[in-house]
């Protein structure tokens, strides 16, 4: 099967995709580099919430942070949750408000360093995801870790904001009960848009190859959006209702469950990866007779 010839709507196509998944999932070694990832990101998680709070008390009342942010603790698992909800109620505090400022230089520094850390761990998965090495400098893979760390901050942002106007708005007078209810529930899917959007951003212009035709969503992008969803909730479920976690690690159970979720976290967004991989291999390259991919052509010469 050529690539001209791939039926979309057949059955053996997505069968075919399926196992090309399975077999790159594992050859790739999502897991241990979404380990990795997690790993950063949990070290940059309890500075940036030092340095929001600080930059926060510029403009508002830090008490205000955990009543803002209150929505996204709903797709965390409890015991994350709540020790998120502690560090914060702890940052926002009295006595911790006058050093905010003072640490806040530090924190951001350390934040800065380990979420860019975690976001070119990123970069290296999807990488290893299209099977391209890596062949920008030092200073150009720092400075395209900060921007898609940048990006993410942004769309973080204007979520964020989605969540606050809503009250706002309400207390103003400017919307009724029922546009109230209406809005609660468009701004859920809204949240999901912006994060597929930010990840067909990231599988984009990530990838250390020649650029190519921009997708606004790719269907990757989509996928890891979905499989971030359930895996959020079932690892919720099995946690608040299933798992024995806290016999098992006793006080390190908030640090292990927000781990685990960072790492299942990672693991969708380099899932979607593998997605699109995938089907770019197979639009362009399309499928042998004999079952393999007709991957003789390497993906970063494509111009997809």
């Amino acid at each position: 099967m050529t690539a001209s010839s791939v039926s979309w709507t057949s059955p053996e196509t997505w069968l075919y995709l399926a196992n090309r998944l399975r077999i790159e999932f594992e050859h790739d070694h999502v897991p241990l580099v979404a380990a990795g990832v997690a790993f950063f990101w949990l070290l940059a998680l309890f500075p940036a919430l030092a340095t929001g709070v600080s930059i926060w008390a510029m403009v508002a009342d830090p008490a205000e942070v955990l009543d803002s942010i209150g929505p996204y603790m709903s797709l965390l698992p409890g015991e994350a949750a709540d020790l998120i909800e502690a560090r914060l109620t702890r940052l926002t505090s009295a006595e911790e408000r006058t050093s905010l400022t003072i640490g806040a230089v530090g924190a951001f520094l350390a934040s800065v360093w380990a979420a860019n850390t975690g976001v070119k761990g990123l970069v290296t998965g999807l990488n290893i995801a299209w099977d391209l090495p890596e062949t920008r400098g030092f200073v150009a893979n720092n400075l395209l870790g900060i921007g898609l760390l940048l990006l993410g901050f942004l769309v973080a942002a204007l979520a964020t904001g989605a969540f606050i106007a809503l009250p706002i708005f309400e207390w103003l007078g400017y919307i009724g009960e029922a546009v109230k209810r209406a809005l609660e529930i468009v701004r859920w899917p809204l949240l999901a848009l912006a994060m597929a959007t930010y990840l067909s951003w990231l599988y984009h212009f990530a990838p250390c190859r020649k650029r190519h035709r921009f997708a606004f969503l790719t269907p990757g992008a989509v996928m890891a959006t979905a499989a971030f969803l359930i895996v959020s909730a079932g690892f919720s479920f099995y946690v608040g209702n299933i798992g024995g976690l806290s016999e098992t690690y006793g006080s390190l159970v908030s640090i292990i469950v927000l781990l685990l979720w960072f790492w299942l976290t990672a693991m969708s967004i380099l899932f979607g990866a593998e997605v699109d991989s995938e089907l770019e291999r197979l639009r362009f390259h399309g499928i042998k007779k004999d079952g393999r991919p007709n991957d003789t052509l390497p993906l970063h010469h494509t111009n997809a």
